[in-house]
């Protein structure tokens, strides 16, 4: 996995790209170090709604 985009104290803040090794993506907003919302694209092209909850796993729609 990879992160590209803006940072906050050593944590992901702002608008970002976070690469996922099985190829898929999150491109939005990070507060904090977590996905804050956003639009996560899977590998064949698809993109679902989706952000990190208080326990730091992805919640995809």
């Amino acid at each position: 996995d990879r992160y590209e985009g803006e940072w906050r104290n050593g944590l992901m803040h702002g608008r970002g790209i976070f690469y996922i090794a099985h190829g898929g993506r999150y491109e939005g907003e990070f507060k904090n170090g977590r996905a804050t919302g956003g639009w996560y694209y899977l590998p064949e092209g698809d993109r679902r709604r989706a952000y990190m909850d208080s326990e730091g796993q992805w919640m995809i729609e």
